[in-house]
């Protein structure tokens, strides 16, 4: 790396000689389009420090040690680009890009490197293989360089795959100078009649796929005009004056686009589906349209409200499509436009085509629906509560949880701001259930969510409150399996006894262990009650499977009416439970052979006070004090738990 840094020097300055390649902005490894390069920060030097986000950059954290490298590409004017920087073994990885000059990449002085500007950056995951990806758009009219700088998180460094893919060019311009194209008018040299939004494949109206747009063609310029059907076109009709609106989406390689134009008031409507360039719109010249070319067209109806499908299957890279609507004749008016795209192709290392819409990872790869790198931004926007993600700009209610920070498989979208329980607002498609800081938005469910309205792989349907009858049960973070995580392998996957994806064995505290806070347990649940004296590490488990990692039992009581179970620790004696805070090996429930190590209740039978949770062993059942009554604190005699002084001990 030729050095590190020097006190208050540039990275490999005073260490000895000038950076190495890939170790700074100016000496940065140049990446080819479309091919990842392979990289390991683990014998790179520390040249880039920033304790804290600042300048549009990522943070690496106060102190970091973490060692970074740098890579270039020339993005073309106009030009569009996705950075990958993929960790292949689980790290923390921080992606900054910088565009030029040089001097935004700042200097390392003393401990922290100032003067840095960052155009983009991505930190999203936690220790992960997850990748971190960002954006640039080259919006002047000239080529530029950028540099990624692939760094860490406290101290976090190890091996990667960094790539930049550009994005397909924008098509055409505007068309020549020479006219503006009013009916029957034709446009300049070189251009289509029409330059106002809307008008003509070059200045399309762009649309995502699974947004509904509604718009008219009334008042329209006409610069569509095919006499006859032609290469896949179909026509509007021998000298037609119908005026037209052109739409553009994005489709992904492999994808499949559904395409739906229905009118709002009773006119005949043609429309033609062309993909990109749009040269392929072709030219308007006198009174007819040349050169045009579709891969769908459709006018099966005539004049009324019923909608003109188009289907295509993109068997090529990604690309552009152009929805041109039309008139049959004169025809024109209202009209609703909605798009899906319903597949995506292989890109990300899978096989066979990804269908981001349907809950299930299609082609093997692990990630599923928009948490695959496959799913296009068209397809992955505005997002319904519960559907799978890896950005907060996907979801509707502006918040992912991600699977690398907080074990949601394969991200979960819900509201970035409180809502509100009673009447649901805040939440898009899901229903609200309070949280201890803030209420969230979670994907509705019925019952178990066995039949009916389910949950997607690794979420099972709870019910908060128990109440079968309010329909107010949501999908909850459940997995069963490594195969329902986005991230696996080398002690990763599905956490048996948290039912989150990430490490498989923190190495904490099991079932039945004493515990003051769910951190302290492996399950992530401590619970704290009357009925848990001392603490108690229990853990969530699927009604249906009992699905308990070892030594749990899985109690599920159906007649909450959902598939939301208990973990709690088995036993076949009491000699293996914390007899100290009168936890003894008790069948579940009366009638249940399964024993958990557990206190007895009150009004349970009993046969001494230290059995019970709370109170005493009387005539043969645990009884304990109620509000009010005069208590000793040093006997744990009120059903509350709780006996405190107020001119006297008396239970709360």
């Amino acid at each position: 790396g030729g050095g590190t840094a020097g006190a208050g020097g540039t990275a490999g300055g005073s260490g000895g000689g000038s950076p190495g390649v890939g170790e700074a902005c100016a000496t940065a490894t140049a990446l080819t389009n479309g091919v990842a390069m392979a990289g390991n920060t683990s014998s790179a030097t520390n040249d880039v420090r920033l304790a804290f986000a600042a300048g549009g950059c990522r943070g690496t954290g106060s102190g970091t040690a973490s060692n970074d490298l740098v890579y270039s590409f020339v993005v073309p004017a106009g030009r569009t680009v996705d950075l990958e920087a993929a960790p292949t073994t689980a790290w923390d990885l921080v992606l900054n890009v910088v565009n030029s000059p040089l001097s935004n990449c700042g200097t390392l002085s003393g401990t922290s490197t100032t003067g840095m500007v960052c155009a983009a950056g991505a930190d999203l995951q936690l220790a992960s293989t997850q990748p971190e990806v960002a954006t640039f758009t080259n919006s002047t009219g000239a080529d530029t360089t950028i540099y990624s700088i692939v760094d860490g998180w406290l101290g976090a460094n190890g091996p990667f795959t960094m790539k930049a893919t550009l994005r397909a060019p924008p098509d055409g311009g505007t068309g020549g100078t020479g006219g503006t194209g009013g009916a029957g008018g034709t446009g300049g040299a070189g251009g289509t009649a029409g330059s106002g939004p809307g008008e003509t494949c070059a200045t399309a109206t762009v649309v995502n796929a699974g947004v509904t747009v509604t718009d008219s063609t009334a008042g329209a310029s006409n610069d569509l005009r095919l006499a006859t059907d032609s290469a896949g076109c179909e026509s509007s009709g021998s000298s037609s004056t119908a005026p037209d609106k052109v739409f553009r989406v994005a489709v992904p390689a492999g994808g499949v686009i559904n395409v739906s134009v229905a009118p709002t008031t009773a006119w005949d409507v043609v429309v033609n589906l062309v993909r990109a360039p749009s040269t392929n719109c072709g030219t308007l010249s006198g009174s007819n349209t040349t050169g045009m070319t579709c891969v769908d067209g459709a006018d099966v109806q005539y004049a009324s409200t019923t909608a003109e499908t188009l289907s295509w299957t993109n068997d090529g890279g990604a690309t552009d499509v152009y929805v041109l609507v039309d008139g049959y004749g004169s025809a024109s008016g209202g009209f609703t436009l909605t798009t899906s795209v319903s597949g995506s192709g292989p890109t990300d290392g899978g096989s066979g085509f990804e269908v981001c819409t349907d809950g299930l990872d299609n082609d093997g790869d692990q990630a599923v629906d928009c948490n695959d790198l496959d799913c296009s931004s068209s397809s992955c926007s505005n997002l319904q509560d519960g559907r799978a993600c890896r950005a907060n700009s996907q979801c509707a209610g502006g918040s992912c949880i991600l699977e690398g920070s907080s074990g949601y498989p394969n991200g979960y979208c819900t509201n970035a701001t409180s809502c509100n329980v009673t009447s649901g607002a805040g939440c898009n498609g899901g229903v609200c259930v309070q949280g201890t800081t803030m209420n969230r938005c979670y994907a509705r469910c019925t019952g178990t969510g066995l039949t009916g309205a389910g949950c997607r792989p690794g979420y099972l349907c709870a019910d908060s409150d128990t109440n079968a009858l309010n329909n107010n049960n949501f999908c909850f973070p459940a997995c069963s399996q490594d195969s329902e995580c986005a991230v696996q392998g080398s002690g990763f996957g599905c956490n048996p006894w948290s039912k989150l994806c990430g490490a498989k064995d923190r190495a904490r505290l099991r079932y039945g262990a004493a515990c003051t806070s769910g951190p302290e347990c492996e399950s992530g649940i401590c619970f704290n009650s009357v009925t848990s004296p001392g603490g108690y590490c229990a853990g969530v488990c699927r009604g249906d499977t009992r699905n308990c990692a070892s030594g749990g039992y899985c109690e599920h009581n159906s007649a909450n009416g959902d598939n939301l179970g208990v973990c709690y620790q088995s036993c076949a004696s009491s000699t293996e439970c914390r007899a100290a805070d009168r936890y003894g090996c008790w069948p579940v429930l009366p009638g249940n052979p399964n024993n958990t190590c557990r206190c007895l209740r009150s009004t349970e039978s009993c046969t001494g006070t230290t059995q019970c949770c709370t109170g005493s062993c009387t005539n043969g059942s645990c009884v304990c004090k109620a509000a009010g009554a005069s208590c000793t604190p040093s006997l744990n005699e009120c059903c509350s738990g709780s006996c405190t002084w107020f001119f006297g001990y008396s239970c709360d």
